[in-house]
């Protein structure tokens, strides 16, 4: 790609809330919910994954079928993404909602 191009796409890439990088990787993203709880998703989609880091513990979520925005499970845990926001389930706890990506310095 042409550097001119890449000048080009740049603001686009903004706008997405989500910086790619090459190949299929994408830079963590973090979160912060309505109750204070933070975490932080690496979405890879080529692979249609999401890791989900929080509290220490590192889970893979694989992508599933969703009517609107993007909805990652392993079957215990379940995140659904829509813009710049997400709504984290888990079994026997209860759920994070209205989770808002941060930028930096939020």
């Amino acid at each position: 790609m042409h550097r001119s191009h890449l000048a080009l796409l740049l603001p686009l890439l903004g706008m997405t809330g989500c910086i790619s990088l090459p190949g299929s990787l994408t830079a963590n993203l973090p979160y912060r919910c309505d109750n204070g709880m933070r975490f932080t998703v690496s979405f890879d989609q080529a692979a249609n994954s999401a890791t989900l880091l929080m509290t220490g513990d590192r889970l893979l979520l694989a992508g599933v079928p969703s009517a609107s925005g993007a909805r990652y499970t392993d079957g215990k845990t379940t995140l659904f993404t829509r813009g710049k926001t997400a709504t984290l389930d888990r079994v026997g706890l209860p759920p994070l909602q209205d989770c808002k990506q941060q930028t930096p310095g939020s």
